[in-house]
């Protein structure tokens, strides 16, 4: 899933300081935009989850809704230059001041990407991925573990695909970390004894 964080300011001094800050706290994508036209024409359609930083005082109705008909989830923030700015548009999803705590805006950003992605579904490993899984950590070349399964090898290896797009995860040794971090087998599994 593709996520972004776009920062489109009039002041240089706010948009650096922003990526700055979201650079060393978010894991993803930090782009910095010139116009707000750029945005729409460049990123909305790119980025599945996308952040849009403006400052509040922008009021193009057109340009958010146009904005928000483009993107398939987008979190909007205004950036007031001080605490006295009571532009408190209804546009925005959320207002930040200069002022505020850069653990704000990082922990409210956190919180939209994370909506999503804490336990999708599509995600999960089938009970046949996490038996291959098993297999895999365990040492098992992909014609032993067809064999142990009676399936093909051509059938343990889309498993080993979808496991590995899944996961993200291409290697082994990951594979068995993770393995072992989700229970699907113990440390003591991997004692010499019990390895292919």
């Amino acid at each position: 899933m593709a996520q972004a964080v776009i920062i489109s300011h009039p002041s240089e001094i706010i948009q650096k300081g922003l990526i700055a800050i979201l650079e060393k706290e978010l894991f993803v994508s930090v782009i910095s935009c010139t116009n707000c036209s750029e945005i729409e024409s460049k990123y909305l359609t790119i980025y599945s989850d996308l952040v849009v930083i403006l400052p509040a005082e922008t009021s193009d109705h057109n340009l958010f809704v146009s904005y928000r008909s483009k993107a398939r989830r987008l979190f909007l923030v205004g950036v007031e230059n001080s605490k006295s700015e009571k532009q408190k548009q209804q546009l925005f999803d959320l207002h930040i001041s200069v002022n505020d705590s850069p653990d704000l805006l990082s922990n409210q950003i956190n919180r939209f990407f994370n909506v999503e992605n804490q336990t999708k579904e599509e995600d999960e490993l089938t009970v046949r991925e996490k038996e291959i899984l098993r297999l895999i950590a365990l040492g098992h070349t992909n014609k032993s573990i067809a064999n142990e399964l009676f399936i093909s090898t051509h059938t343990v290896i889309s498993h080993r695909k979808n496991i590995t797009d899944k996961l993200g995860i291409k290697s082994i040794p990951g594979l068995t970390v993770y393995a072992i971090i989700q229970k699907i087998i113990s440390q003591t599994d991997l004692a010499k004894d019990n390895l292919m």
